[in-house]
């Protein structure tokens, strides 16, 4: 049980006063205090604004509406979560979708939510909703290239999540909106039912308050059909002042998590392998369906100039510290072609068509050049566009968030549109699973940090003179004893 008066003894007087305060001004729904939180919130979260209103599922179903979800879309969300998740889908009208976890974080599968999209693409698809279950956010990353490359709008369903964060940037400023709770259980807790919306466009927050109040923008005029969810100005009283608290309880709650997952790891419990906090990433240059050819595939694969790339990574080290390949960066994975090589790719590519390279992320454009250039190389014309639809190859940027070679092989493969791989239980499995996902160089993994798997990187040959033909994610992955 969740003993509420301990935090409660400590703040007596503060929250006393404020709901004082309240009664003083007897500004009971809505009002400055409203007010003046949702500024709170907003600057807490990295939201452009916030909109307060009487529950985490009102929060949940204003959130939705204002992203455009109407009768007869869908959303995909998670099954792993509580009802108000899937029940603010069907409110708006919708229906929802069911999508599975992933293992070691609990949260909605982003690479599995990208393969039901491509297995099963909707017209009426209209959002995705991903859970932070117990305050821990997302793959948000993944989530924002989903929604720009299908078009949907991601909704953040936080209400465990407030003062959490993803890659520096604050729960509540990852998608086109969030909803909080603060049900007396959060961490962030009303006396009583209240939440809040945030927002990354002002329009929708302007909506979202029309919504909240019968659809109307000012007393007595109604455009629409919205609810009733007003804030009482006694709850965002008291939310004020735990938030001034917020930081230290939550600092609180991490250090007694990090005791429980050292002990339940000391006894043989749990692992604390199985999922990362900054998940290992992956470049790689996908092909369509269009590149027939497996010999302009592969001509390709043995152009690129992985040693360029490595300057450019450098180029990017401020953003990439700590995260894509730290221990990489003396450049000994990385290859370039050689004169046979080249050769090779020159045969392989005669009388190819001009191919379309399609990156979304401004921040690979310069990589994708860099391909493009290389292409020049192997007689293959190449050109580079922001918009990676109807594309002849798309340069993405993967995560890998589990240390299990089975998972992050299956995670891999759905994210990249492959086939499911085989067992990898040992690693003699798993070298046989990856050197399955890569026949016929259908994808061409570029760049990769190798400790997923807990093994050196080793490189068959010195750098430079492995033949790229011969390339495969094994030699990279494999300690250097292995034949």
């Amino acid at each position: 049980m969740l003993d509420l008066r301990r935090q409660y003894v400590g703040i007596r007087d503060e929250v006393l006063a404020a709901i004082a305060r309240v009664c003083d001004s007897q500004s009971f729904i809505l009002g400055p205090e409203v007010e003046a939180l949702e500024r709170e919130i907003a600057a807490l979260t990295g939201a452009v604004d916030a909109v307060g209103c009487s529950s985490g599922t009102e929060a949940l179903w204003l959130a939705l509406v204002a992203a455009g979800v109407k009768p007869g879309d869908s959303v995909i969300t998670t099954a792993f979560s509580f009802f108000a998740s899937a029940s603010a889908i069907v409110r708006a009208g919708a229906t929802p979708i069911f999508v599975d976890v992933e293992p070691g974080t609990l949260n909605l599968d982003p690479a599995l939510v990208e393969r039901r999209l491509r297995a099963q693409p909707s017209e009426n698809l209209r959002a995705v909703l991903p859970v932070h279950l117990y305050g821990q956010c997302a793959d948000m990353d993944a989530f924002d290239r989903i929604a720009q490359e299908f078009g949907v709008a991601i909704v953040e369903d936080a209400a465990q999540a407030i003062g959490a964060a993803w890659n520096g940037r604050g729960a509540g400023s990852l998608g086109k909106a969030a909803a909080f709770s603060f049900y007396p259980t959060k961490n962030l807790s009303a006396y009583g039912d209240a939440g809040i919306v945030t927002t990354t466009s002002p329009s929708m927050a302007e909506h979202m308050r029309q919504l909240r109040n019968h659809g109307s923008p000012r007393r007595y005029y109604h455009h629409e059909f919205g609810w009733n969810g007003r804030m009482d100005g006694i709850q965002a009283a008291v939310l004020r002042v735990k938030l001034d608290h917020i930081a230290n309880w939550n600092r609180s709650r991490q250090q007694h998590a990090a005791t429980y997952d050292h002990l339940f790891a000391a006894t043989g419990l749990t692992s604390t392998q199985d999922a990362s906090s900054a998940p290992v990433r992956l470049l790689a240059l996908v092909f369509s369906p269009r590149v027939a050819d497996a010999r302009i595939r592969e001509a390709l694969a043995l152009a690129i100039d992985r040693s360029a790339m490595h300057n450019v990574l450098l180029q990017r080290q401020g953003e990439i510290s700590g995260a894509l390949l730290p221990q990489w960066l003396s450049g000994y994975a990385f290859l370039f072609p050689t004169a046979a090589d080249l050769g090779r790719a020159r045969q392989l590519a005669g009388g190819a068509r001009p191919m379309a390279l399609g990156v979304s992320d401004p921040a690979l454009r310069p990589i994708a050049e860099r391909i493009a250039l290389n292409a020049r190389d192997a007689t293959l014309r190449v050109s580079v566009t922001a918009q990676p639809e109807n594309t002849d190859a798309r340069l993405v940027e993967l995560r890998i968030a589990s240390s299990e070679p089975a998972k992050a092989l299956a995670g891999l493969a759905a994210a990249l549109g492959l086939p499911e791989p085989g067992r990898a239980d040992t690693p003699e499995q798993a070298y046989t699973a990856e050197r399955g996902m890569l026949e016929g160089f259908r994808v061409i993994p570029l760049i990769h940090l190798p400790d997923v798997y807990g093994v050196a990187a080793g490189v068959k040959g010195a750098p430079g003179v492995t033949p790229l033909g011969e390339w495969r994610f094994e030699n990279l992955w494999l300690d250097g004893s292995r034949p």
